[in-house]
């Protein structure tokens, strides 16, 4: 499926928003797509807390360093009030063919009006589980130990690989 292939149920005023997210996903990093995210934004998946639009756009330039191929197998969109949640499957093929399908939910939490929204924070669940970290329940500072691993795993992204174009 390509951005081409977005659900009929996204709002049109969204559409720009939701196609620019996918298209990240599916290895199409542009300038373009990046300027969706708000200034300071965050970004957060099980591996990763990346803090502000460079870091973000660092994040995703360089996802094809790492994969040869992604194509999105499955997605269906929802929409809230200022909320856009992506349930989706992705196929990612890396060097050697190796393939691997990971599904995850995708929640877009945005600031602005409809049509002109911007996402401030995106959070990633690999396979429906919830994020380990401060919010998350924990035991023996697990859950803080873990956010603060995905914040040190993010800092190459704002400062050794950083996105010009941004």
């Amino acid at each position: 499926m390509s951005s081409d292939a977005i659900p009929l149920s996204v709002k049109e005023e969204r559409k720009g928003l939701v196609n620019a997210v996918v298209d990240m996903y599916g290895l199409r990093y542009s300038k373009d797509n990046v300027l969706y995210y708000d200034k300071n934004a965050i970004f957060e998946d099980p591996a990763v807390l990346l803090e502000g639009r460079s870091a973000i756009a660092s994040g995703f330039s360089s996802m094809d360093k790492a994969f040869r191929k992604s194509e999105n197998v499955k997605m269906d969109v929802m929409h809230g009030k200022n909320l856009i949640v992506i349930d989706q499957v992705q196929k990612y093929t890396m060097l050697g063919n190796i393939s691997l399908e990971l599904p995850s939910v995708i929640y877009l939490h945005l600031n602005g009006e409809e049509g002109d929204e911007r996402i401030i924070r995106h959070v990633e669940e690999w396979g429906g589980k919830t994020l380990i970290g401060k919010d998350a329940p924990y035991v023996a500072n697990v859950g803080y130990l873990a956010a603060q691993f995905r914040k040190v795993h993010g800092w190459p992204f704002k400062y050794i690989i950083p996105a010009t174009d941004v």
